[in-house]
């Protein structure tokens, strides 16, 4: 198919590509943790940012790479605390199996429309140190 005007090329490739939104009206951060303990369970804060009358399903799904372990893989908006003005607060259950570092990512996502509705993704990370039993 060969298309001859590039304002028709633009708007087909507009309607049938997948949008990138940018993640303006979410964000996500993740509480700094201080050394843990090789066999102990911890727990990762992150709080979500949102406009604080907004509805909108949240999907957060923590991942982990290293001597940390995610215990619970994927949260909703129905997991996370309200903290303050359109904040909430979801806590991640983790298990560090050894001593080492791990890398803690959070992803979430939720979506938002205008005429039509497109992803929006928020990602944030954290380095957690383990350190041997004693």
């Amino acid at each position: 198919m060969q298309i001859d005007s590039p304002g028709l090329a633009v708007l087909m490739a507009a309607t049938l590509w997948p949008a990138s939104v940018d993640a303006q009206d979410v964000t996500v951060t993740l509480r700094p943790l201080d050394p843990v303990t090789e066999g102990s369970t911890l727990e990762i804060v992150a709080d979500v940012r949102s406009p604080a009358d907004d509805p909108r399903p949240i999907l957060l799904t923590p991942s982990a790479e290293g001597t940390v372990e995610i215990v619970r893989g994927r949260l909703m908006r129905s997991d996370g605390e309200s903290v303050g003005e359109g904040i909430l607060r979801f806590r991640i259950p983790a298990r560090a199996h050894a001593p080492g570092t791990a890398i803690v990512r959070v992803t979430v996502a939720t979506f938002r429309c205008q005429r039509r509705c497109h992803r929006v993704l928020a990602e944030a990370s954290v380095v957690v140190r383990v350190v041997a039993a004693e």
